[in-house]
């Protein structure tokens, strides 16, 4: 199947939190036949933020699942620590009912250890804390009448579960990374791989390592999806669809402009068709 196209948001752009200016995003990528949108996830930036912001990715989504009809909603990435994985999990299930259905949920473990230290979260247990939470939320999201869950860092009992989300195994977990330790953690516990900038080389080598891993848990291997950065270099970016990429990520414009918007996705297809 030929990899589809996704677009990460320019974090730049001065109209992200604008309206109106969401409304013709989302139009322009469903016009494009785009098949995902995605937005980062830094809650606590400092002095670091350099001119970027960061709505709160679940809400901003939610605006464009209202404008829009079918394109996919993606997290690139949550980052799991810095929340509690029972309110995420029925925020992310709220929002894929109110999209039927088009929720990723691309999740990593953070590394900024200013924005860890703002939100008291100890990035030593990053790992732990990550692996868990996401184990807690299919527990809420694939529970019966009640949830409950007894791990090293969260223990509940009879938990409602609703809202239940529309993907009946709640929406695809997918491990953002370019460690082996992520790939490992996307063969045992997602749905996905999310190595953003890697060589191919090294792409190709961490889903193989994935790929391993959901053998041993049980898991299908043919759930993991690959998405990987889109690349104007034809060689490159058939080197990196040989890697088996179900999905390739094109930045928009560090502007955000709309219009430098629909170029570059329409260069981005004409592309991806001539290297297929």
């Amino acid at each position: 199947m030929p990899a589809a196209l996704g677009v990460m948001i320019s974090h730049k752009s001065a109209d992200l939190l604008d309206r109106d200016y969401v409304h013709r995003l989302a139009s322009l990528l469903e016009e494009e036949e785009c098949e995902s949108v995605w937005v980062g996830d830094h809650p606590a930036l400092g002095n670091d933020a350099d001119g970027r912001t960061f709505p709160a990715p679940l809400e901003w989504l939610t605006l464009v699942a209202a404008y829009s009809t079918s394109i996919k909603l993606g997290t690139a990435v949550l980052v799991l620590p810095y929340q509690h994985p029972i309110v995420l999990a029925k925020r992310i299930a709220t929002l894929d009912r109110l999209s039927n259905g088009r929720v990723i949920v691309g999740v990593g473990l953070g590394s900024n250890e200013r924005e860890a230290e703002s939100l008291d979260v100890d990035l030593s247990r990053r790992a732990g804390l990550t692996t868990e939470s996401i184990e807690v939320m299919r527990a809420i999201w694939t529970a019966g009448h009640r949830a409950s869950f007894d791990g090293r860092f969260f223990t509940f009992h009879n938990v409602d579960p609703t809202p239940r989300p529309v993907q009946s195994l709640g929406p695809p977990i997918t491990i953002g990374g370019d460690s082996l330790a992520a790939a490992r953690r996307a063969g045992r516990l997602g749905h996905g791989l999310i190595p953003l900038g890697c060589e191919p080389e090294r792409i190709q080598r961490l889903i193989d390592v994935a790929r391993i891993e959901a053998v041993h848990g049980g898991w299908d291997t043919s759930l993991i999806e690959l998405t990987v950065q889109f690349d104007t270099d034809p060689s490159r970016l058939r080197r990196l669809l040989d890697t088996g990429a179900s999905r390739v990520v094109l930045s928009a414009p560090v502007s955000g402009d709309l219009g430098e918007l629909r170029d570059a996705v329409q260069v981005a297809k004409e592309l991806l068709t001539r290297v297929r």
